[in-house]
């Protein structure tokens, strides 16, 4: 699961973490998109928390896999793997036939609730509007701040999609939209199910989605 961030890649990912074929690593490793360039320095406050949870050693992420036994798929989930164009090549270069989930929300409502996530969640944005932290997003992007605070650059998901379409088979990316998926969950399940070709499973355990602010994370 690449992304996007604040678009229900956690829902799904505990969600498939309960399917007895699949094996979900620990989220947010983000190593593919931090592989080529060292662990991040992020300069918004209190991003150090993020980067302190990177993992850049491969011998370290291969541990995380070798943990796992008689397992058929082993996932993760990292959402700032959309974001980072490199990514995408190094997820084909670690693994050709890496299956690619890509779950994208109405980029206006994904904004707003990263925006909340980071108000009343993390108590970490200092703007008192919403619209004020748009105003300071240039700057948060040129200052090297963690990707989350981009509100508005992460919901432009054109080239970020187009950068996995640039390097896998279409037939190994699945694009899920949040909100068909959760007015249908066991068909969007079912649709998992098939895309990563393991059995239909009858027991998942319902998750809500997590509240961010005042609109669903």
């Amino acid at each position: 699961i690449v992304g996007a961030a604040k678009s229900g890649s956690t829902l799904v990912n505990d969600l498939l973490s309960q399917h007895p074929e699949i094996s979900m690593l620990t989220k947010e490793s983000h190593y593919f998109s931090y592989v080529n360039s060292g662990r991040p320095k992020f300069n918004g406050p209190n991003d150090s928390d993020f980067s302190n949870n990177v993992i850049v050693d491969l011998k370290k992420y291969n541990q995380l896999i070798e943990k796992i036994n008689d397992i058929n798929i082993i996932g993760e989930s990292s959402v700032f793997n959309l974001y980072y164009k490199e990514a995408a090549k190094n997820i084909y270069d670690y693994n050709k036939e890496a299956k690619i989930i890509v779950i994208l929300r109405n980029p206006i409502t994904r904004a707003h609730s990263a925006y909340n996530y980071m108000k009343h969640t993390k108590k970490r944005e200092q703007e008192m509007s919403f619209e004020l932290s748009l105003e300071k997003e240039e700057y948060r992007i040129k200052n090297n701040w963690e990707p989350i605070w981009f509100y508005q650059t992460l919901g432009f998901y054109y080239q970020q999609i187009k950068n996995f379409y640039d390097v896998f088979p279409r037939n190994q990316i699945l694009v899920v939209k949040y909100e068909d998926f959760i007015s249908k969950k066991a068909v969007g399940l079912n649709n998992l199910e098939n895309f990563l070709n393991v059995s239909n499973f009858l027991d998942y355990h319902d998750i809500h989605p997590k509240i961010s602010g005042i609109i669903t994370n």
